[in-house]
């Protein structure tokens, strides 16, 4: 589970949109392989994907041209990795 808040501003911070707060199931992938270097070290290369679902902001606290407050942002939030490790072990 993952926990957003989102909120934002529209040009400039007197235009701005009230907090909204949500709830989103996440989920992540790791793939990666690693090579011995010798009994102590390890090297190893991954990727990492993760998915913390939809989210958006609350309505904007300014008029806009229409005259009403009726706007909000969207998004999707995601990460994605690639690293290089070096482990070692004692």
């Amino acid at each position: 589970m993952s926990n957003i808040s989102a909120a934002g501003y529209q040009g400039t911070t007197l235009r701005s949109f009230d907090k909204h707060t949500q709830n989103n199931f996440a989920y992540g992938l790791t793939v990666g392989m690693g090579y011995r270097l010798n009994q102590v070290f390890t090297v190893g290369l991954g990727y990492r994907y993760v998915g913390l679902g939809e989210t958006q902001t609350g309505i904007n606290n300014f008029i806009n041209r229409s005259g009403t407050k009726d706007e909000h942002h969207e998004g999707k939030l995601n990460e994605q990795n690639a690293f290089l490790e070096l482990r070692a072990r004692f």
